[in-house]
């Protein structure tokens, strides 16, 4: 989907949800709505507004919705405890979800963050390629932060079992085989996780946390890594910087969403566990 029809789906249902669920003396009329929506999409997106045809999409849609809405309430529909209960979340997840969109919009990279950016990518591409034709029988175990990778490292180094702590790992998938994900090209993998993997021998583990923009791994060697003769094929360049700075600067965008959802996730996750260990003391 692209970013211009997801921003516009997103400011639908939050329309919608919204107005729905709205007290009576704050529901909104159709025209009111789909200005609000109008001004909301100019706001987030100021080099492409919203078009005289998916304004008028826009409407045809909110009409249509619209209409459902009123038999719904005809019938009832919202009257019970289920319904106001789903309502309710839907306009939870409806305001989240708008905020964040709004957050990632109002995020301006400068020209130096974006040129910092474009170089790391440059770099990694010329890392995954120094790789071609080396695969590596590796390990490891995911988790959510650099603290909790160094102490799983600290007790194997201590003499704790690779399996053992296993368990702990994001990645269930390969947790399930011992944290094995078998031959790997490395080249296909995160540059970071390659380099590291790359450095060690056979049973050898990394004795720091190797960062991915999956979380931090332990990463174990199995065997010693395998390398063949592949074709020489043309390097690939990324195109010079000026040429695509817009490029860059959505996908800073972007990685910017990224960390703010890891942030209030972790959030989350804490009132989670506050939750859960204050019910086992009930």
């Amino acid at each position: 989907m692209k970013k211009s029809s997801l921003l516009l789906a997103v400011l639908m249902a939050a329309s919608v949800t919204l107005g729905a669920c709205a007290k009576k003396e704050t529901t909104y009329t159709r025209a009111e709505l789909l200005d609000a929506i109008t001004a909301q999409y100019k706001e987030m997106q100021p080099e492409q507004p919203m078009t005289d045809e998916q304004r008028k999409q826009m409407d045809e849609k909110m009409a249509q919705a619209m209409v459902i809405v009123e038999a719904a309430k005809t019938a009832k529909f919202g009257d019970s405890e289920q319904i106001k209960k789903v309502m309710q979340f839907e306009q939870i997840q409806a305001l989240a979800d708008t905020y964040l969109m709004s957050q990632m919009n109002a995020y301006k990279p400068s020209d130096a963050d974006a040129k910092s950016f474009y170089d790391e990518q440059v770099s990694q591409t010329k890392l995954a390629q120094s790789f071609a034709g080396k695969s590596m029988h590796v390990r490891h175990i995911l988790v959510e932060t650099e603290a909790q990778a160094a102490a799983i490292i600290a007790k194997i180094n201590a003499g704790e079992k690779f399996e053992a702590l296993v368990g702990e790992s994001k990645d269930k998938g390969s947790a399930a085989k011992g944290g094995d994900i078998g031959w790997a090209p490395l080249d296909q993998l995160e540059p970071a996780f390659s380099e590291a993997a790359s450095k060690l021998k056979a049973n050898e583990l990394t004795q720091a946390p190797v960062k991915t923009n999956f979380g931090y791994h332990i990463i174990q060697a199995l065997e010693p890594m395998r390398t063949q003769k592949v074709p020489a094929a043309p390097a690939q360049t990324l195109p010079p910087f000026e040429a695509i700075k817009p490029q860059v600067i959505e996908a800073l965008k972007k990685k910017h969403l990224t960390e703010l959802k890891e942030g209030y996730k972790k959030t989350a996750d804490e009132l989670l566990a506050k939750e859960a260990a204050a019910a086992v003391k009930k």
